[in-house]
């Protein structure tokens, strides 16, 4: 038997709602025996009957303010921060815990979500994300996981100082910037354990987030216009053809290298699974 690790999960949300309800009855389900932190706004009032939950009230200072408050309060050995929306898949907890032992040299362990969408009363995933290799190649391809199914050692996450809370949603992408740069290691699994609403505030605005990105490409090549930052991530996500940048720098080249590899493997289609078929079911 894997003996678990405990690990905390960090909810920030604005409102009580429908959305943050179907989350937090996910992670009571699925994750029963860990620490789930909530944070809400100070009028916002949350009851839950679970020994292991605690409901911070911050004044809204953006989810990243959110999410440091969060881990500074955890006590698990391992962090998870959601967004409204998000659910675990049935069986989830068991998959984290015999990867968590399986990766005893990792700082970040990450898996696959998928996007639900719902037709009346029936979800169906409409797309299971493609994720990219923990290389030089994230340096412009914006966050390589989904955020909702990454599993960061806590100690690791302090040391790095937490969450930027200079942006709104991207702070994300640039901590794991920052933790490849400084040396620390991912691994990543096939898995599917998260599901994604299209409703919640893991889908926000997606100018802002290319914007955000941009802005933090640039920053880790000195030089590069915010033009070509751009065209960069298209070309990374497969979105555009590949960009005839003039900067020379030995960093630069080595993601541009890995980015080519990447877009050289062929991707299979993952889409089309269904909620309640053999690949997974909510709880």
């Amino acid at each position: 038997m894997i003996k678990s690790e405990p690990i905390s999960f960090v909810l920030p949300l604005l409102k009580y709602d429908a959305l943050g309800s179907k989350t937090v009855s996910s992670l009571l389900s699925v994750f029963a025996h860990s620490e789930v932190i909530i944070v809400v706004p100070p009028e916002v009032e949350v009851s839950i009957a679970y020994a292991n939950s605690t409901v911070i009230h911050q004044v809204p200072n953006g989810v990243y303010a959110a999410y440091n408050l969060g881990l500074h309060s955890a006590r698990g050995s391992w962090v998870s921060f959601l967004g409204s929306g998000d659910r675990f898949i049935s069986g989830a907890n068991k998959i984290v815990n015999k990867r968590i032992a399986d990766s005893k040299e990792s700082e970040f362990i990450s898996f696959r979500s998928a996007w639900v969408k719902t037709f009346g009363l029936l979800p169906k995933v409409s797309k299971v994300r493609q994720d990219d290799p923990w290389g030089p190649g994230i340096l412009a391809t914006g966050m390589p996981f989904s955020h909702q199914s990454i599993f960061t050692r806590r100690e690791s996450l302090i040391e790095m100082g937490g969450f930027s809370e200079k942006f709104k949603i991207s702070s994300d992408f640039e901590f794991l910037c920052r933790s490849y740069l400084a040396g620390l290691k991912a691994k990543s699994f096939s898995e599917v354990i998260s599901l994604v609403d299209p409703t919640g505030i893991s889908s926000s605005d997606p100018h802002l987030i290319i914007s955000e990105h941009i802005e933090i490409i640039t920053s880790q090549f000195p030089g590069l216009t915010s033009n070509d930052a751009e065209l960069l991530l298209r070309w990374s996500r497969g979105w555009g053809a590949k960009p005839d940048i003039q900067l020379k720098n030995k960093k630069l080249s080595s993601v541009i290298h890995d980015i080519e590899e990447k877009l050289s493997q062929t991707r299979k289609p993952s889409n089309g699974l269904r909620i309640g078929a053999r690949h997974f079911t909510l709880p």
